[in-house]
């Protein structure tokens, strides 16, 4: 399990201010199709439970989990009700049972080709466990081999465990809807963004104009068909970043189809307020002629 707070760039860049830079670094990054999951926390709280349950999806799945936070997030103090940790629950995934009658030289398969992608792991000392490990491509008993089959059967295996997460996977920990979720005006984020964007539409409620908000918590694998009906009900759909070139609108175009209607982005180091997110809303309901709205303060 990898955390990834993100900060301005490039290189030193802006080391102690905040941007969401890093969302397709996270999940592209590395040689070849490796497969991984990316999930990312909108507040503490969340921050808090997403470490558990990242160390649990690299577990169940076998694979790298990436945790996306933020500058704003990683240097935030603020008081949170107690966690309850009678709530979190450790997960091994798939272990193996070694056979009864075992001497340890029964060819254990590490890497055994099974349905759902996930092979059963054996835990330190265990008898009958023992296996190779190596980082090139592999058999199912973990030796090297460039076999052109084995090859294509070690891809697709690896492929599988991306689409049993996004079958086994409950919804409210893909995504989470507030505000009125049924309204069509509809705010799409990630991130730390939450809270500005919460403060936003509480206002926009005031004054009589109801919206809801997506945020998506699981990016990678994207869940594309779950978000779908929202999509399809969304007028405007108005996606919300603290980067440049909107990098969450350009993964949901790629992944569904579904271009943003506006872009609301702010990149000069300094988390989204209510305030100024109000005021870009108040101007997309109004019809606003921009699509990319920048939200700029040079006195923060």
């Amino acid at each position: 399990m990898v955390t990834l707070y993100q900060r301005g760039g490039p290189a030193t860049g802006m080391p102690t201010r905040t941007e969401q830079g890093d969302l397709l670094f996270a999940i592209r990054a590395g040689h070849s199709e490796t497969p991984r999951l990316v999930l990312a926390s909108g507040d503490l709280v969340e921050a808090f439970y997403d470490a558990v349950q990242a160390f649990n999806y690299a577990e169940r799945y076998q694979t790298v989990v990436v945790h996306l936070v933020d500058k704003a997030l990683a240097s935030t103090t603020c008081t949170v009700p107690p966690f309850d940790l009678e709530a979190i629950r450790i997960e091994r995934g798939e272990l193996f049972v070694p056979p009864a009658d075992t001497d340890g030289r029964n060819g254990y398969k590490r890497f055994a080709l099974t349905a759902s992608g996930i092979s059963p792991r054996a835990l330190l000392g265990q008898p009958g466990g023992t296996h190779w490990l190596t980082g090139g491509e592999h058999t199912e008993l973990g030796r090297v081999t460039e076999d052109p089959g084995v090859r294509e059967q070690m891809m697709e295996k690896r492929a599988r465990k991306m689409e049993l997460a996004l079958r086994e996977i409950p919804r409210e920990e893909k995504f989470k809807v507030y505000g009125d979720a049924e309204a069509p005006f509809t705010v799409m984020s990630w991130g730390s963004n939450k809270g500005a964007i919460l403060e936003a539409l509480q206002r926009l409620a005031d004054d009589g104009l109801a919206a809801r908000l997506v945020q998506v918590r699981l990016l990678w694998p994207f869940p594309a068909d779950d978000l779908q009906p929202f999509l399809d009900s969304a007028d405007p759909l108005v996606v919300v970043e603290t980067n440049y070139s909107g990098q969450f609108a350009q993964l949901l175009r790629a992944q569904t189809g579904r271009a943003s209607d506006y872009l609301v982005v702010k990149y000069n180091g300094r988390p989204i307020s209510g305030e100024e997110l109000y005021r870009a809303l108040c101007a997309i309901a109004r019809g606003c002629d921009e699509r990319r709205l920048v939200l700029r303060n040079p006195w923060e």
